[in-house]
């Protein structure tokens, strides 16, 4: 980052100027029974998945991932995938993007992210999953408080995300 070409700014330390894209869409939780299926689909943005009981089978890229009650899934864009719940299940589920093309090089070059439960990577992401969780209105009345929290957890949550991506890549 350059400095200022203004003599009255010459000296001044900056921050970068911020002008991004966040999105935040499909966001929900839901109950399902054994069997509940969602065939064959990808999506233009990354899909978070977190199991909260029972245990759903997510198959991709001819690979199957058991899913089982606090683990994290995080499919990355385009990445054609089905789910099928194997037994009774609670799950929280939402998708996002952000046109940083640092970022999501980044996230992309992890390819799938896959965190068991109680994993560090894991519990460090599930403060703000369960900030987000805990927004879900059974009525779906969202104020312009909850949605700027609900960007303030998504941005709790991608740092968490990019701090474990970077450490543990």
């Amino acid at each position: 980052m350059q400095k200022y070409q203004s003599k009255i700014l010459q000296d001044a330390i900056r921050l970068p100027a911020i002008n991004w894209n966040l999105s935040f869409f499909g966001g929900h939780f839901q109950h399902v029974n054994a069997g509940w299926h969602v065939g064959i689909e990808q999506h233009l943005a990354f899909e978070v998945i977190q199991i909260l009981s029972g245990q759903e089978r997510v198959n991709l890229h001819r690979k199957s991932y058991l899913l089982t009650a606090g683990d994290i899934l995080i499919i990355p864009p385009n990445l054609a995938h089905d789910i099928t719940c194997v037994e009774e299940m609670d799950y929280f589920n939402f998708h996002f993007d952000l046109d940083d093309a640092g970022f999501i090089r980044l996230l992309i070059e992890n390819g799938l992210i896959y965190y068991p439960n109680a994993t560090q990577q894991n519990m460090a992401l599930q403060p703000s999953l369960h900030a987000l969780n805990q927004l879900v209105d059974p009525a779906m009345d969202y104020s312009f408080e909850s949605k700027l929290l609900i960007q303030r957890y998504l941005t709790d949550f991608l740092l968490a995300l990019i701090h474990q991506t970077n450490t543990h890549s």
